[in-house]
């Protein structure tokens, strides 16, 4: 194997996966267990970009971005939309607070993420977390803990 010449810079990779498991208890999943899981997409926290999920009775849960470390996870419905609009009108969200039986708690510790108010809850591209609701996961958001290599000209 040669060596390359030149300074090399890492990068790490700041973005989730997040992973989708219905009525499974929580003491039924572990770190290890995400490969049972259909991947539902992806959240990056080097852009703006929302992830967007259906979690049913008509309720979204919405994962954004705050700064290139924390974001944010909330909920919200969609507006109903006047049926006498000819024009397509957008799609418009309304927020509501943490549905009821709704928690988030960092994965491996039953320790609940934090929160802010009612309103939402504060996750970190570095830890690995579930989303449960009645005690059931629905989503299972983990860091890939990659790094992408950058070599300078």
């Amino acid at each position: 194997m040669g060596v390359q010449e030149g300074v090399h810079f890492g990068e790490v990779n700041l973005f989730v996966q997040i992973r989708i498991r219905v009525h499974d208890k929580i003491e039924d999943l572990s770190v290890e267990d995400h490969r049972e899981m259909p991947f539902s997409g992806t959240f990056s926290y080097k852009n703006d970009n929302l992830y967007r999920r259906l979690i049913g009775d008509g309720v979204h849960m919405v994962m954004e971005r705050l700064d290139p470390n924390i974001a944010k996870i909330r909920f919200e419905v969609q507006h109903p939309v006047a049926e006498d609009t000819q024009a397509e009108a957008p799609i418009i969200y309304q927020p509501i607070q943490i549905p009821e039986g709704v928690t988030l708690i960092v994965a491996d510790s039953a320790i609940p993420a934090a929160r802010i108010g009612n309103a939402f809850c504060i996750v970190t591209w570095i830890g690995n977390y579930l989303v449960l609701r009645g005690g059931n996961v629905l989503f299972r958001i983990f860091n890939q803990q990659s790094q992408a290599i950058q070599l300078a000209e």
